[in-house]
């Protein structure tokens, strides 16, 4: 996990935003938005209006938009920081072997700055498309962008349900 110098963070927002873009122009992606969010109830996944955070006054930063396709919310703007701590997630290759070791380094991460009272954002529009991925990337030395977060200080958020534990672990071996 690499912390983006000020003109690195720049370009990197700049990546982020283009990407955003790019995502909110297909039809798919707002088809999945929707079945994270309208369609949560009948599946109890997904993500609930109370997750829904405020709306960035500034547009600084591209968030997930989760309240794109429900309006009804009445999102608050607030103004959020206009430079940002951005982080890059990095591994050395571009395999399965490699995308488990982010895996595992991203929850690392992600408990030690709950740990420490920070906040994160993952912003993974610019990792979702190829071109702009290639331009985190640096394959010379072997180093492939895995996921951006933001990190900083925050409002804390409301829990998100969570499945049973029964539903997600599996305690004892399949038969043959």
């Amino acid at each position: 996990m690499t912390v983006a110098s000020p003109a690195g963070r720049n370009a990197i927002i700049a990546l982020s935003q283009a990407a955003d873009r790019r995502q909110r122009a297909t039809g798919g992606y707002r088809a999945e938005l929707a079945r994270w969010t309208i369609h949560r109830i009948a599946h109890r996944d997904g993500v609930p209006p109370t997750a829904i955070g405020p709306w960035d006054a500034l547009e600084t930063m591209p968030i997930r938009d989760f309240g794109l396709l429900q309006p009804q919310l009445n999102r608050p703007t607030e103004a959020f920081e206009p430079y940002p701590s951005i982080m890059v997630l990095a591994t050395a290759g571009d395999d399965a072997a490699a995308w488990l070791t982010a895996g595992q380094a991203l929850q690392r991460v992600l408990l030690t700055a709950t740990w420490h009272n920070l906040a994160t954002t993952p912003i993974s529009q610019p990792v979702e498309i190829p071109a702009i991925r290639e331009q985190l990337t640096d394959t010379r030395k072997g180093i492939w962008a895995q996921m951006i977060l933001r990190v900083g200080y925050g409002r804390p958020a409301p829990a998100t349900p969570r499945r049973p534990l029964s539903e997600v672990l599996e305690t004892g071996r399949a038969d043959s």
